[in-house]
């Protein structure tokens, strides 16, 4: 069969784990070459206080 088992999904849940810590990339997306408007990737868009 060509769709996923369950074993299948818990499998992909367990590489798409979430990433919030600022500068950091989850392991399942490539980083992009450059930021919005050229700016650094690591750029601080928004200041969280």
């Amino acid at each position: 069969s060509w769709l996923p088992t369950e074993e299948d999904r818990a499998f992909i849940r367990s590489l798409m784990q979430r990433v919030v810590e600022p500068g950091k990339m989850a392991g399942w997306i490539a980083p992009p070459d450059r930021g919005i408007n050229n700016n650094p990737v690591d750029y601080e868009y928004v200041r969280l206080k």
